[in-house]
């Protein structure tokens, strides 16, 4: 099998780390041999997220300086920045973005690219929009299936809402954890068999407050995979508060083990999150917040907060149905898993004879 080198985070922590051991492991899985070239982007920069060590990747990486004859490169868009002559002549890209328009300053870089590998079809149509011209082909991203599987739901216990992701005073804006607060305490002012519960990540400060409501839960310990599947099994319905997604990792591992999510359908969640699985959420769109001192990046969405408040009461009322739900969830997502992905970018790898 051909050796295909792949650049990226290799911190198996944040989503971008995530993304790019999820696929080296699925390329592997289908036989190839692959080398890990690492780098660090401008949004990396707590030295504990390099340090989390991997059986299967840290014996692949090599140095940050290698410039092979081709890669696949799976970095933020942010990091287009990188100077040409840093990657492989024969670059192809697997990025996504959370509103439709990109900074003008990285597309000269996507320009030189060979392709680009998207998870949805709004940031191909956006991203040709703002004058990227390389080929785009659309592979739907997964989920790690030796862990994530269906549990059924907890039909006694208190009706728990949780809601996830790396949140600080910038991501905090699109993934509305800060608001998630107030809606729940507007949609469940006094009732007490009932919780929110917020992860975040252990690598930025808590913005979220729970204003001394014990019903609200912040956890911002590090989980490994196992303890993740335990939460999200703990979970009644997922509540996405997110603006955008560039695809919404967390709320297809939620629809994986058979939680509903509650939640708008807007580019990435669209791809994937039928309406007949889901308590679907209203919008209008709004100036989009990515970068509020730099470019202007576009639209996402506002979510109609009277929806929230009402699909939450109303996972509240009949868990019954929450739960019927979470089973066609499971059905309608559990194939799109990460061998799933690596196989079709060997599809996309294989048509552009980069392999």
């Amino acid at each position: 099998m051909a050796l295909i080198y792949v650049r990226g985070h290799y911190d198996n922590y944040n989503s971008y780390g995530i993304l790019a051991t999820a696929i080296v492991e699925g390329l592997l899985h289908h036989g190839h041999n692959v080398r890990c070239i690492p780098t660090k982007g401008t949004d990396y920069k707590d030295n504990r997220w390099h340090t989390v060590k991997h059986d299967v990747i840290s014996p692949l990486l090599i140095g940050e300086g290698i410039r092979p004859p081709a890669e696949l490169c799976i970095m933020s868009p942010a990091t287009a920045i990188l100077k040409k002559n840093n990657v492989a002549p024969t670059t192809v890209r697997l990025t996504m973005f959370e509103s439709p328009r990109l900074d003008p300053h990285w597309i000269k870089f996507e320009n030189t690219c060979r392709a680009m590998i998207l998870p949805n079809e709004g940031n191909a149509i956006g991203f040709h929009a703002a004058g990227v011209i390389v080929p785009f082909y659309t592979v739907p991203l997964g989920y790690d299936d030796r862990v994530y599987r269906y549990s059924p739901m907890d039909m006694q216990g208190k009706c728990v809402f949780g809601l996830g992701g790396r949140i600080h005073p910038i991501t905090d804006k699109r993934k509305g954890a800060s608001e998630a607060v107030e809606i729940f305490q507007k949609a469940f002012p006094n009732e007490q068999d009932v919780e929110l519960q917020i992860k975040t990540l252990n690598c930025d400060p808590v913005v979220v407050n729970p204003k001394g409501d014990n019903r609200i839960k912040v956890i911002s310990e590090l989980y490994s995979l196992n303890q993740l599947f335990n939460w999200y099994k703990g979970l009644t319905a997922y509540l996405s508060l997110s603006r955008s997604e560039g695809w919404g990792l967390m709320q297809h591992e939620a629809m994986v083990v058979g939680r509903p999510v509650i939640s708008t359908r807007f580019l990435g969640i669209k791809e994937f999150i039928r309406p007949e699985c889901m308590y679907e959420v209203g919008f209008t769109t709004e100036q989009a917040k990515v970068h509020p001192d730099g470019f202007s990046p576009g639209i996402w969405t506002k979510p109609n907060v009277d929806d929230v408040i009402s699909q939450m009461r109303a996972v509240y009322r009949n868990r019954m149905l929450a739960a019927e739900k979470g089973k066609q969830a499971n059905l309608s997502v559990r194939h799109l898993t990460w061998n799933n992905t690596a196989a079709q970018i060997l599809k996309v790898l294989r048509k552009l004879e980069v392999i």
